[in-house]
């Protein structure tokens, strides 16, 4: 059984048939040279995986009279899946996948008749855990120490080399919070390199 469920939305579609099912994974290589003795794998990127599969889906059901409006709501429910743009779960006799569905074809023809053969194409969505950190105050630079432990707070007095006396004090206000530099960073990245000894 091949079938598309989409736990957000809560649709699902299925095949009444299935015609062919396939998988692509592409990798880009670098043109250029690489050092020898160097790790190739540092130069080849690798592209999201790709998922294809097609079928039918017929106006005569097991029981009951042929519907053309089965094929219709057939289609509309695939339609609506790939509008939602969300990752749905595809699976196929030979794989199973999490993937956006990035096209949808649907056609008859003489061949077919009253039914309908649809055939979607999905992408895996890469992912990543994004992580902060803390910079230690040891390794903070002597202005930006003094400016945070100051009586008049973190914004009192803080120049890094020569930037901006305003976007110095907004990241020593960063610091004094407890966040760190990079948490500041709309504050000024450019006075980052005043922050360390």
């Amino acid at each position: 059984m091949v079938y598309i469920l989409d736990i957000v939305g809560g649709r699902f579609f299925t095949f009444d048939a299935e015609l062919e099912e396939g998988t692509s994974l592409e990798l880009e290589v670098t043109k250029y040279a690489i050092e020898l003795g160097g790790n190739a794998s540092d130069f080849v990127a690798k592209n999201p995986r790709n998922y294809n599969v097609s079928g039918v889906v017929t106006a005569t059901p097991l029981l009951g009279l042929p519907s053309m409006q089965r094929v219709a709501d057939a289609l509309d429910e695939v339609i609506a899946i790939a509008n939602a743009r969300q990752i749905v779960q595809l699976v196929a006799g030979l794989w199973s996948a999490s993937a956006v569905l990035t096209k949808v074809d649907a056609k008859r023809t003489p061949e077919t008749g009253e039914a309908l053969e649809i055939a979607v194409e999905a992408q895996v969505v890469e992912t990543f855990v994004g992580e902060t950190t803390t910079i230690p105050p040891d390794l903070l630079a002597p202005k930006v120490k003094a400016a945070v432990a100051s009586p008049g707070g973190a914004g009192a007095v803080v120049e890094a080399d020569g930037a901006a006396k305003g976007k110095g004090a907004s990241i020593a206000a960063t610091l004094a919070d407890g966040g760190s530099p990079f948490e500041a960073g709309a504050a000024g990245l450019d006075t980052l390199g005043g922050l360390f000894q």
